[in-house]
């Protein structure tokens, strides 16, 4: 947000707003209004919507595609379910291995190659858990809010 400000701060003071802007006619029209398009209101908008960067205008669909929303809960449940079954069928059963081993193991020797084993059996589930996670929050999840917005 406040990087955003500080390039049309500077780029109405040196009046090259159209080189800032480009051909982004909407944009253009409320950077013109420089300060009064900016408020505290424009701010929380900017928190609210699902997008990583603050923009002066925001593109809207003139309706809501219900099809495509449906699509976007039908995805985010299959990933969160998807994520769930591989902790619990993977992920779960290796710590649980892991704590009887370390409870049974004799030396510090042995407990860590156990440890160092078990964090390499979690490696494969674990990344799919993370590219699941991010798949989920910033397409799924973050369209679905586009949608309703």
């Amino acid at each position: 947000y406040w990087h955003v400000c500080h390039d049309l701060f500077w780029s109405v003071k040196k009046n090259k707003l159209e080189m800032l802007l480009g051909d982004e006619k909407e944009t253009l029209e409320v950077a013109r209004k420089y300060p009064r398009c900016l408020s505290l209101k424009d701010m929380y908008m900017f928190i609210a919507y699902p997008t990583l960067c603050y923009q002066l205008w925001y593109p809207r669909y003139p309706h809501r595609n219900w099809m495509r929303l449906l699509k976007y809960t039908a995805l985010l449940l299959f990933c969160l379910a998807l994520q769930l079954i591989i902790m619990q069928q993977y992920m779960l059963p290796i710590l649980l291995n892991a704590r009887i081993m370390l409870i049974d193991s004799q030396s510090w020797r042995e407990s860590a190659l156990i440890v160092a084993e078990r964090v390499l059996k979690l490696a494969v589930p674990n990344l799919y858990c993370w590219l699941l996670m991010f798949f989920t929050l910033f397409h799924t999840w973050m369209s679905k809010w586009k949608m309703l917005w």
